[in-house]
């Protein structure tokens, strides 16, 4: 989940440089007020019941919601057409991310306390798993790692 974190958190890094970038604070104000505010909500509700996974997921979502309130302010600030934004390599990424997720989560709770070895396999896994999943469903990905093999003479 951490991991999966990275993807709406850098989106949220350009769109607060955007919104400050147009001069416009209150909007990256509010945002953090979101974050912040369903951050909380969400760690009152699942962390008594999830422990630190649900902490994880509060954070996923809260940074997510702030991420989706952040972007929807650049689209209209700037008038940017959605037809620019990159919606299907982004969906590709975040289905592989988040199937990825759940299948180390499997993992990780049938390894209760992973030694070096089940640590390198759970790394592994979720590894082969992302790029697995991301080559399958993404035909730009697929045609950029065809490129670069044959750029490489393999």
């Amino acid at each position: 989940i951490v991991v999966a974190l990275q993807i709406p958190n850098g989106f949220r890094s350009v769109f607060t440089n955007v919104l400050e970038g147009l001069d416009l604070p209150d909007k990256t104000l509010r945002a953090n007020i979101v974050l912040v505010a369903t951050n909380g909500l969400l760690d009152i509700i699942l962390v008594p019941a999830l422990g630190i996974e649900g902490a994880a997921i509060a954070s996923f979502t809260a940074i997510t919601a702030s991420s989706l309130y952040l972007g929807a302010n650049v689209i209209r600030k700037t008038e940017i057409d959605l037809h620019i934004f990159p919606v299907l390599p982004v969906a590709a990424q975040v289905v592989s991310a988040t199937a990825m997720c759940f299948i180390i989560y499997a993992l990780k709770r049938i390894i209760r306390k992973p030694q070096l070895i089940e640590l390198a396999i759970l790394i592994s896994v979720g590894i082969v798993t992302y790029f697995s999943l991301l080559l399958i469903i993404s035909a730009a990905t697929r045609e950029r790692v065809v490129g670069i093999v044959l750029d490489l003479g393999l």
